[in-house]
């Protein structure tokens, strides 16, 4: 895929804030119902850092409902875009958009591992979405992965005008640093070698941030976690805090007013659900159903 650049030489400065009108969409997105998806490549720059973000919109010029994907890990976001699973989300009738947080891949400043600079970059991430031409901004709704909820989490808490209907979380952490004892020593080591004490736990946590977040939340779970093995805690903890806050929260659609160890497990998709798995899939299109 040829990305073009859609940008003036200098970057598009975003202010993090959300438009209080813009084009309305009622579309329903289904695989395959908007055809070929069109790509775009911008610059953003806020607080002197500039930002790479890629979309890929159905084509025409239509208003559509967006996507948001959170990039997971310590990992660059970018490359979601070159994966079948975003473009088939693009040709259901969204604009799908991801980004490389500062310090990774091709955007500038330094690595801050999911804490409140690159929190700010999907800020203004998302604010750049809301107000897209393209873009229906009552219908912009989040999607993480793994660590990327930190991310997600945190830009709410930090940016109360911020205004996504939905979070997707796909098994993402909770209680940091805690549930790192049930992950891998590669992946425990790789996190605790950048930490700083407890206050740069306390900005990463999804526990801590999610709370600030009272519209719809899903999680996507499976009973073997990718990161966590059997542990099915850090999903229990994030959906009571969901519920706490007001949220419309579900597993994997299943919706309660309180989750027990025992419900989560007996919520749980089978096996291990990896990003392009048709059933996570199909559970984020259906968020813009309702």
């Amino acid at each position: 895929m040829l990305w073009l650049l859609a940008c003036s030489p200098e970057p598009t400065e975003v202010v993090i804030d959300w438009p209080s009108d813009g084009c309305e969409s009622s579309h329903r997105p289904v695989f395959g119902s908007a055809g070929p998806v069109v790509p775009e490549e911008v610059e953003l720059s806020h607080d002197g850092d500039v930002i790479v973000v890629r979309a890929l919109k159905p084509a025409g010029s239509s208003c559509w409902p967006a996507l948001i994907l959170v990039p997971p890990g310590f990992e660059e976001g970018l490359s979601q875009m070159d994966d079948q699973a975003a473009y088939s989300l693009s040709a259901a009738g969204l604009v799908v958009v991801s980004f490389d947080p500062s310090g990774r891949g091709l955007s500038g400043g330094i690595e801050d591992y999911q804490g409140a600079t690159q929190q700010d970059d999907l800020a203004a991430v998302m604010a750049w979405t809301a107000d897209h031409e393209m873009v229906d901004p009552t219908r912009v709704l989040l999607r993480s992965r793994s660590l990327g909820v930190a991310l997600s989490a945190g830009a709410l808490n930090r940016h109360e005008e911020l205004a996504p209907f939905g979070v997707v979380d796909i098994e993402g952490p909770a209680v940091l640093p805690d549930d790192l004892d049930y992950a891998a020593e590669r992946t425990r080591d790789s996190f605790i070698a950048q930490s700083d004490g407890p206050e740069w736990w306390h900005e990463r946590s999804p526990h801590v941030n999610l709370g600030a977040f009272d519209g719809r939340y899903r999680r996507i779970q499976a009973l073997e976690d990718h990161a966590l093995g059997e542990f099915l805690g850090h999903a229990q903890s994030l959906l009571n805090v969901a519920v706490e806050a007001g949220a419309e929260a579900d597993l994997n659609g299943v919706k309660r007013s309180h989750w027990t160890y025992d419900d989560v497990e007996d919520d749980a998709l089978d096996g291990r659900v990896k990003h392009d798995d048709r059933r996570a899939l199909d559970l984020v299109l259906e968020m813009y159903g309702g």
